[in-house]
């Protein structure tokens, strides 16, 4: 259980047994209405430390990193 759907999907995950990488990269792809709230979660995850790869040609809102 867990109060958002991101937070229960995140338990089940660990509780069956899966690691969540600390780094790698991630990839990004939602609707063109959300993008513009998408890229701060993307700066969030490049912080973090994790590569961020986005399709749609925003690539200059997020710096893309090797993993």
């Amino acid at each position: 259980m867990g109060k958002t759907f991101s937070e229960a999907f995140l338990k089940s995950r660990i509780g069956a047994g899966e690691r969540i990488p600390k780094t790698g990269k991630v990839f990004l792809s939602v609707d063109d209405s959300d993008k513009a709230r998408l890229l701060p979660v993307a700066r969030r995850l490049q912080e973090e430390g994790y590569g961020c790869a986005l399709p749609w040609g925003r690539q200059d809102s997020c710096v893309i990193t090797a993993s």
